[in-house]
């Protein structure tokens, strides 16, 4: 049988969030709509709750590997075995409104020779939802989540588009070069599509060194498609220049959590990428690092003596300072976060507390805020004074070095 659509849901440790994402889908299943659920090698209970499921509610395929593939294969596995003209994935861990297959289906119906169908979405950072809308398919190019997008199957396989085996990151390139390929695209404009951004175990949120080296990946292969004959347009040149740009601040960020071997590879990867003219050779590596080294020992150092030590914001930026105050042998008791989701779960075995949520006398606490952002900070240091907190208990990091 054919289908117009295939649903391709990717779980990978996603407990907590299997049974809403399969109950929204039974919902609003159609028999225009196939549906693929793939495990990815869970080692939870997500195995266990998709079973459970699936014998009362036999609507969906459910392909179990049970060795980790990664999610470029599966999404490349997905589009090899999906029976429908179209091809929309969902992340496990978000969710979709109510009518969302019926939106996709009415746009594939009315507009079947479209290649690409562009989607607006809700983010949901946990504090507050928020449509995010586009007006026109040049700002396709503003995000490469391959959950903003419906493809054509068909187009895919003509320009033998696939996704790149790595770690993390996979889709930024798979998206560009569906867009470079394509010729028609649609703007869905219903945001419909529910990103949830506050679970802090998801791949996207994975640094080290295999993310290091997708992102070296990423800007060695944006550079192949700046310098093509056939020269990308103005308005994705300048995409492009800024995707590089993030990830090479990405690639400068992680470093500071990698081993003395881990740097030397990263730096061969570099060397071997042609990424000099990028501000990313050996040399600037090394300096950034010593700057990084020097940044921690000093800051450990300053900290050194103060009991109850706890980091305020729980993204990138404390996972690196917090990796290098420990590698510092400085102790640290909380991480605490405004994200009521980021309750209870774990950075490097430090658990992270809700400040409303957990009965904790604040008082008692010396906090290290890790923000980038200056007016996030300065509300922090509100809340902490307001809670008793005194101006010599907290410090600010905005950035390394």
């Amino acid at each position: 049988m054919s289908y117009s659509l295939s649903v391709v849901v990717t779980f990978y440790n996603n407990e907590h969030y299997v049974k809403k994402i399969l109950k929204n889908i039974n919902k609003q299943k159609n028999q225009l709509i196939e549906i693929l659920v793939f495990n990815d090698g869970s080692f939870d209970n997500t195995n266990r709750i998709i079973q459970k499921y699936k014998k009362n509610n036999n609507f969906f395929r459910y392909i179990f590997h049970k060795k980790n593939k990664g999610i470029a294969k599966i999404r490349n596995e997905a589009i090899k075995i999906a029976k429908g003209e179209f091809i929309f994935f969902i992340d496990g861990d978000d969710n979709i409104k109510k009518n969302s297959f019926k939106i996709c289906l009415n746009n594939i119906l009315k507009y079947p020779q479209t290649e690409i169908f562009f989607l607006n979405y809700v983010h949901n950072d946990g504090h507050r939802k928020k449509k995010i809308l586009r007006f026109n398919t040049r700002e396709l190019f503003s995000s490469t989540t391959v959950w903003q997008y419906i493809f054509s199957i068909k187009f895919l396989n003509q320009n033998k588009i696939k996704f790149l085996n790595l770690k993390t990151h996979e889709d930024w390139l798979f998206t560009i070069n569906c867009i470079l390929a394509s010729k028609k695209r649609k703007l869905i404009n219903i945001p419909f599509y529910i990103w949830n951004n506050f679970n802090i175990n998801s791949l996207g949120k994975d640094i080290g060194l295999n993310s290091i080296k997708a992102w070296i990946e990423t800007v060695f292969r944006l550079n192949k498609i700046k310098k093509n004959k056939k020269r990308p347009p103005q308005f994705i040149l300048y995409y492009i220049n800024k995707f590089i740009l993030e990830s090479v601040k990405k690639i400068k960020e992680e470093i500071n959590i990698l081993s003395d071997h881990e740097i030397y590879v990263t730096k061969k990867l570099i060397r071997n990428k042609f990424l000099i003219q990028e501000n990313l050779s050996p040399r600037d590596i090394d300096i950034h690092i010593d700057k990084s080294r020097l940044f921690f020992n000093l800051l450990a150092k300053k900290l050194l003596g103060f009991q109850n030590l706890s980091i305020f914001c729980a993204g990138t930026l404390a996972r690196v300072v917090i990796f290098n105050l420990l590698k510092n042998n400085l102790k640290i008791d909380y991480i605490f976060d405004n994200n009521k989701f980021y309750n209870n779960q774990k950075i490097y075995n430090i658990k992270i507390a809700h400040p409303k949520l957990k009965k904790i006398n604040l008082k008692s606490f010396n906090f290290i805020i890790c923000n980038i952002y200056k007016n996030d900070t300065e509300k922090i240091i509100r809340q902490l004074l307001r809670n008793g907190v005194k101006k010599t208990q907290v410090f600010s990091i905005k950035t390394i070095n």
